[in-house]
Parts: C-alpha cells; structure tokens; sequence
C-alpha cells in the first residue's frame, strides 16, 4: 500500500483553527489528505467559533479558549487508500 499523507493536529492552535474555518467558510475548500486527525468541532467549539466569525472575539481569543475545553480527537478518512486500513474488529450491544 502506499504511503498515505496525514494531517494531524495536537490541541486547539492556529493552525487547526485556519482549518476548521476554511472548512465551514470556503466552498471550494479541499485538501490532499488521506487521513486527518484532531480536535473534533462540538457545541462548545461551535459556539466560540460563532463568537469569532460575528467579530464579537479575535482569533487569538477565540483560541485561548478553545485550549480551556477538553477537546476530543477524531479521525477522518478521506481516501480509498485510507479506508482500505480499517478492519472490522468486533461490536458491543450498549442497550444491555
């Protein structure tokens, strides 16, 4: 398989931030990524980002308290290459 171009973002910093904006404000928004890997955007994320994106907070303020939340990691596949890596392990029935 070949190598597979990864992008992967460690806390809440600039750099995710310029990412998360580009996706939810640039339609033509894409990138050459097989996998991305980082802070998930939740409701506590969205609401400073609003915050942000009204002028009401500047980006390194928006950042500041970003890095407050306890962030949770995902991991997004973007390619066939990427998808071809996952492997059904098991489930489990949460309703028991």
């Amino acid at each position: 398989m070949a190598q597979l171009k990864v992008l992967r973002f460690e806390g809440a910093k600039e750099e995710w931030f310029d990412f998360v904006m580009s996706n939810r404000h640039c339609p033509d928004f894409s990138h050459d990524y097989d996998i991305v890997w980082g802070p998930v955007a939740n409701d506590n994320v969205y609401e400073t980002l609003t915050l942000f994106e009204d002028g009401i907070i500047s980006k390194d303020e928006a950042i500041a308290r970003l890095k407050t939340y306890k962030l949770v990691d995902q991991i997004l596949f973007h390619s066939k290459q990427a998808l071809a890596l996952l492997e059904y392990v098991d489930s489990m029935d949460c309703m028991s």
